[in-house]
């Protein structure tokens, strides 16, 4: 044990070192991208991550523990800056941060301290707070409770679940709570497996199984919006804001508009905050 916390772990760090100076070396001829990204851990400390990404790979810099501090432009501008001049100001030519109105102005810093470096809205980010937008339209909101409920009651009773892999070999997605992204993923594969879902509300082991439980009620629900023909077709048009014409989340605008009562949504949504 006394090796594993001095000799081993001292050669390990050693390792991480030596790769970092010849990652380094390789961003002379690649350049750098510094990325940030806040989130908690297991103890629910707020924590900052920097990492350097260029084309060879990706290297973890630091994790910075930001509680009691106040992350505003300065503060993120200063970590930002620290890592670029860790990493080698010449090597840089981004910083990629989400679009939060400290990010952007932390940008603009940073490129008033280093005239070739540019700042870059996080991509993930920007489309995850864009179908958030989305998901609080009015008609969309209902179809999101809707969709979460029937996925809520069959993924948390052992026996329907079985029913329900008896009848898909796709498995209905947990749903997430940091990103509304996924509730789009979730809407897309109950499109995938609507047939097996209808399929399973109207079999006889459902209708026993439901019948003897204790939440009879709530089941009679689920299979109500399973087998209800509108509930589909607002699904369907939830996710067609999201594909486009051409399988982009861009196509939000020109679908959306098709729809006289939507269109105020779309037209006014230009300047919302997940644009870069």
């Amino acid at each position: 044990m006394d090796r594993l916390r001095t000799t081993i772990l001292e050669r390990e760090k050693q390792l991480c070192r030596d790769g970092f100076a010849s990652f380094q070396e390789s961003l002379q001829l690649t350049g750098a991208t510094i990325t940030s990204d806040g989130w908690s851990d297991v103890r629910r400390r707020p924590l900052l991550n920097l990492l350097v990404v260029s084309p060879k790979g990706e290297m973890f810099l630091k994790a910075v523990d930001t509680g009691g501090e106040t992350k505003d432009t300065t503060y993120i501008v200063g970590q930002l800056i620290d890592c670029i001049r860790e990493v080698g100001a010449d090597n840089v030519i981004q910083v990629v941060t989400d679009s939060a109105a400290v990010c952007k102005a932390a940008g603009r810093l940073v490129k008033q301290e280093f005239s070739w470096i540019t700042r870059t809205s996080c991509t993930p980010h920007c489309l995850d707070l864009l179908l958030e937008d989305v998901g609080k339209l009015p008609w969309a909101t209902e179809v999101v409770t809707e969709a979460k409920a029937v996925v809520k009651f069959i993924t948390n009773h052992h026996q329907s679940q079985a029913l329900f892999r008896g009848k898909s070999a796709l498995d209905l997605p947990k749903l997430g709570d940091t990103r509304f992204a996924t509730n789009f993923i979730m809407l897309d594969r109950m499109l995938e497996v609507k047939e097996a879902l209808q399929e399973l509300v109207v079999g006889r082991e459902w209708r026993e199984w439901n019948g003897k439980s204790n939440h009879s009620d709530d089941g009679d629900e689920v299979r109500d919006c399973v087998l209800w023909s509108g509930f589909w077709k607002n699904l369907e048009e939830v996710l067609a804001l999201t594909k486009g014409d051409g399988g982009s989340t861009v196509g939000v605008r020109s679908r959306g508009c098709q729809s006289q009562e939507r269109s105020t949504w779309q037209c006014s949504i230009a300047d919302r905050n997940w644009r870069p």
